[in-house]
């Protein structure tokens, strides 16, 4: 597990399978003067983040992974920090899924594919968002 400390810029993990994704999204971040932190699996990603969630600021992540849904994901990250800000990245047009996870708590829903304004406005909502 990478190791990290608190930035200056918002600490932004990252959970999604699919690495040309990871590729595509920590530039945006960076641009956007933030610090991503990509993890491509389900089960690393919550043991990172149960180590280190005092020093991460959001959480984007995709509804489909691997072994443990985005659902179960989140679950599971907002055991460790209650006021969790995560924002679900996803390709699906399901509003049952969307559902689901505003239901859970997710702060806001990023449609695959997005752009740099899209990813903006997600980061606003889920920063605005009452617990």
């Amino acid at each position: 597990m990478p190791a990290i400390e608190h930035h200056k810029t918002p600490n932004v993990l990252i959970i999604d399978d699919d690495e040309d994704f990871l590729k595509l999204i920590s530039p945006m971040l960076k641009q956007l003067g933030m610090f991503p932190i990509p993890m491509a699996g389900s089960l690393e990603a919550v043991a990172f983040f149960r180590q280190n969630h005092l020093i991460i600021d959001f959480v984007l992540m995709d509804y489909r992974l691997p072994v443990l849904d985005g659902c179960h994901v989140f679950t599971k990250l907002k055991s460790f920090d209650p006021e969790i800000k995560c924002i679900l990245c996803t390709a699906s047009d399901s509003p049952e899924d969307y559902l689901e996870a505003m239901k859970l708590g997710m702060k806001a829903i990023l449609k695959k594919p997005f752009t740099l304004e899209d990813v903006t406005t997600a980061i606003s909502l889920a920063s605005k968002s009452e617990h």
